[in-house]
């Protein structure tokens, strides 16, 4: 008779552990999904409101221009924000090269921005375009604003049609942007490039000091020719320079006012 009554405390355990186990196993399901229910609750409450946009990078374009393509206004939720908004919207304003968009939980977004550099203005229509490596127009202003970038002279271009965002193309638009982009970081002295006959480039100083180059070849050897006759002639005070020829490397010429 003991064994029996053992043997069903035995299997009646057993059944009690089991159906202990089954209810375990429901329970951590439903709490699970209680905590994600909860998570998503608070993720949409108004602790993640965005009450913070830092905009880094910028010079040229205004931080309203750059939150307004980026698709963010304060009080969303920093959730909803669109990564890929900024990026899709970056050829709305052509002077951003590129943006990247970062969350600082709770409210805080921060955008860094990389603007491109302009090399030089040239004249369309009646108005001046500032023109990037590439001869992409960055902007188009009625005055000059940007005083210290060279002038691109001797280029026909029609005003119809040239926008910011659009690029210029051509040997003599070329031709200047290789001459700009081979300038050493510290050349500060080129006021013009006039590339109307681009074997008869002519570039012209700050002072107004005419320099004859020929062609674009070997640019860098005939800037170092120039700069060095205009130093020269600097430090022995000598009368202003009225032009330089370093057309043919071998025999440059200048000649006095």
């Amino acid at each position: 008779m003991a064994n029996r009554r053992q043997v069903t405390d035995i299997n009646m355990y057993r059944n009690q552990r089991r159906r202990s186990k089954n209810v375990r196993w429901i329970l951590i399901p439903v709490f699970l999904v209680a905590c994600l229910f909860a998570g998503y609750f608070f993720a949409i409450s108004g602790f993640f409101s965005v009450d913070n946009i830092i905009i880094v990078g910028n010079t040229n374009v205004a931080d309203e221009d750059i939150i307004n393509i980026a698709e963010i206004e304060k009080g969303m939720n920093i959730f909803a924000v669109n990564d890929k908004a900024l990026e899709q919207n970056i050829p709305i304003l052509p002077r951003i090269q590129s943006a990247t968009l970062e969350r600082k939980l709770p409210g805080t977004i921060k955008i860094t921005v990389v603007e491109r550099e302009a090399i030089a203005l040239i004249n369309v229509g009646k108005a001046m375009a500032e023109i990037d490596a590439e001869g992409r127009i960055l902007d188009r202003q009625l005055t000059v604003n940007n005083t210290g970038l060279t002038i691109v002279t001797g280029v026909d271009i029609e005003e119809q049609g040239i926008v910011p965002g659009c690029f210029l193309t051509g040997e003599k638009i070329n031709t200047a942007i290789a001459i700009l982009t081979s300038l050493p970081d510290d050349a500060e002295d080129i006021g013009e490039i006039n590339v109307a006959d681009t074997q008869y480039i002519k570039i012209y100083t700050v002072d107004g000091t005419e320099i004859r180059i020929g062609d674009s070849d070997n640019f860098d050897e005939k800037y170092l020719l120039y700069s060095t006759i205009l130093l020269e002639n600097e430090r022995k005070e000598e009368k202003a320079i009225k032009y330089i020829d370093v057309s043919i490397i071998s025999k440059p010429a200048f000649a006095y006012e």
